[in-house]
């Protein structure tokens, strides 16, 4: 914890996968290894951490609310909202479950005001390929799947016809199937694909 307190990330995170890898059953360097990540700003990363620190630990609410947080910050909503109320029955006094619950039910009401705010806009502008990305991603994140891959593939559609690049959401990116480098937006390298499917993309934020 020291390389932590002292600001050395990478170097801590290096530590914590050696002791993952030294003592494979010790819920700490799962704990620590994801919390770096989530210093770091990489909350997909972590996630893996926490659900095996708190499997292997299940008595410890710090655990539990480490991986509400981080669902709740890639965007899973949904997911974040059903594991934390799931875990306050199990720690029902823990005050820091209790605050996360409270932001991801923020969160969610976030994602229905976009939700709200580009069906708006969407009325008069049906073909705007960033309204129906920025619509799906808010679909997505609130469990709405049908709503949000039917928007996804418009988007798509736009996209290849009008040569639009759109990668900023946790998991998806739009793309022309002919365009080879990647998008400004993306982590990735872009690989052909079908004109049937959708690239997958994970940039950070």
């Amino acid at each position: 914890m020291a390389l932590l307190d002292a600001g050395k990330l990478p170097q801590a995170l290096k530590k914590a996968q050696l002791g993952i890898k030294k003592f494979p059953k010790a819920s700490d360097y799962q704990a620590i290894a994801g919390f770096v990540l989530t210093e770091m700003k990489q909350y997909r990363k972590s996630i893996p951490h926490f659900i095996e620190a708190s499997r292997m630990k299940p008595d410890d609410p710090q655990f539990s609310e480490n991986l509400a947080n981080a669902l709740m910050q890639t965007g899973q909503i949904l997911q974040a909202l059903t594991y934390a109320e799931k875990k306050i029955e199990r720690f029902p006094n823990n005050r820091e479950l209790t605050r996360v619950i409270d932001e991801i039910q923020r969160q969610g009401e976030n994602w229905r005001s976009i939700i709200q705010f580009t069906t708006h806009k969407l009325a008069s502008d049906p073909n705007n390929a960033e309204l129906l990305s920025k619509r799906a991603r808010a679909f997505q994140s609130i469990g709405f799947v049908e709503e949000s891959t039917r928007d996804i593939q418009r988007a798509y559609e736009l996209a290849q016809r009008t040569q639009l690049l759109h990668c900023k959401w946790p998991s998806i990116c739009i793309r022309p199937v002919t365009e080879p480098k990647r998008s400004k937006f993306c982590k990735t390298s872009w690989k052909p694909i079908p004109t049937t499917r959708m690239p997958s993309c994970n940039p950070q934020y």
